[in-house]
C-alpha cells in the first residue's frame, strides 16, 4: 500500500521551528516525523477471530546543547503547537536552566467519572448476556 502524506511543514515553517529549537543556545536540532500504520489479524483454525488496524502519527523535536539533550513530542500538527514543542525541547536542553526535582512520593487521587461496581474481569459475561436476551424488548428501553 502506498500512502501520500500531507506536507506537515513548509520550508519557511521548518526554518522557524529550528530557529526556535536553537534559541537557547543549542548546537543541534532536528525534527522527527512519524506516521505508522499497523494491522493485526488473529487467526484460529484458519478463521479470522479478530482484525485490528490503526494509525499513529506524531512529531518530535530533539535539541542538543553540550551534554544535555532536550526532546518534546506532539500529535497535534498545528504550527503553533509545533513551535511550542520546539521551545520546550530547547528549554530542556538549555544548560543554564535549573533542574527541578519532582516529588515522586506525592500521591494524587485520579478523578473518577464513572462508578465501577464490579470490574469487567469479575463479570460472568455469558450469564449477563443471557439475562439481557431473556428480558422482553419493552423492558430494555
Amino acid at each position: 500500500m502506498n500512502f501520500i502524506l500531507p506536507e506537515i511543514l513548509e520550508s519557511w515553517q521548518i526554518k522557524k521551528v529550528l530557529e526556535k529549537a536553537l534559541s537557547r543556545g543549542g548546537e543541534f536540532a532536528e525534527i522527527y516525523f512519524e506516521y505508522k500504520t499497523e494491522t493485526m489479524i488473529n487467526l484460529s483454525e484458519n478463521k479470522i477471530k479478530s482484525l485490528n488496524s490503526g494509525v499513529s502519527s506524531g512529531l518530535g523535536i530533539r535539541v542538543i546543547s553540550g551534554t544535555r539533550t532536550g526532546y518534546a513530542y506532539t500529535d497535534d500538527f498545528s504550527f503553533e503547537k509545533i513551535l511550542n514543542v520546539a521551545e520546550v525541547a530547547s528549554y530542556i536542553a538549555d544548560s543554564s536552566s535549573k533542574i527541578l526535582s519532582v516529588n515522586l512520593e506525592e500521591k494524587r487521587k485520579a478523578k473518577q467519572n464513572y462508578l465501577i461496581e464490579k470490574p469487567i474481569y469479575l463479570l460472568d459475561l455469558d450469564k449477563e448476556h443471557n439475562q439481557v436476551r431473556a428480558q422482553p424488548h419493552h423492558q430494555l428501553t
